[in-house]
């Protein structure tokens, strides 16, 4: 497994894998955002996932999209990815992480976010989708510290912490 950060030109090497998972061209709506992490995960060599965010106001860190190929699900690497742009971010000075999905479209990554111990922070309906937009949020230092220590969310220790 290898995880490569991208620069802005290089990443039509996403574009691809864009089109794949959320059958659209557009990867993000805009580039002129600060400190933008793009990473890409290589597994045997092959591009497997990817994930791109960038920073907001008032500490929080976006992720605008994310995902793992099909034959590379349910192995951790989503995780891996989240752990190492949240590493990123608060090196940057994020200390919030926060990101959207639409359940009827995206129903794994609502489920993956409350799994992880994210909270739903907002809701609100786009008829658009025809779906309901929901964001999540978690404090990027309490999941890393969690997930260095060990603990998954709803175990006791954390529960008694919280």
């Amino acid at each position: 497994m290898h995880i490569s950060n991208l620069s802005l030109t290089e990443l039509d090497q996403l574009r691809d894998l864009n089109v794949l998972l959320f059958r659209e061209e557009r990867l993000i709506t805009r580039y002129d955002v600060p400190d933008l992490i793009a990473l890409l995960l290589r597994i045997d060599g092959i591009r497997a996932g990817f994930k791109i965010g960038y920073g907001k106001a008032d500490g929080i860190f976006y992720s605008a999209k994310g995902g793992i190929m099909p034959a590379f699900r349910r192995k951790g690497y989503a995780r891996t990815l989240l752990i190492t742009m949240m590493r990123q971010a608060l090196e940057l000075g994020y200390h919030t992480f926060r990101y959207d999905t639409f359940p009827k479209h995206f129903r794994e990554m609502l489920i993956f976010g409350l799994q992880e111990g994210f909270e739903v922070t907002s809701t609100a309906y786009y008829p658009r989708m025809n779906d309901y937009r929901i964001e999540l949020s978690v404090s990027i230092p309490e999941y890393l510290n969690r997930v260095a220590t060990g603990l998954e969310v709803g175990s006791e220790e954390m529960s008694e912490s919280d």
